[in-house]
């Protein structure tokens, strides 16, 4: 049960790390279009 839940933890982070990086670049690329 500890591996499977290590496993989560790891996945759902990894999910918030590649969710943030997605929403930077977004904005970044609504800020340049605006100029």
């Amino acid at each position: 049960m500890e591996l499977i839940a290590g496993i989560s933890t790891v996945c759902f982070v990894t999910g918030v790390i590649i969710g943030s990086v997605i929403m930077a670049v977004f904005t970044t690329n609504e800020i340049n279009q605006k100029k």
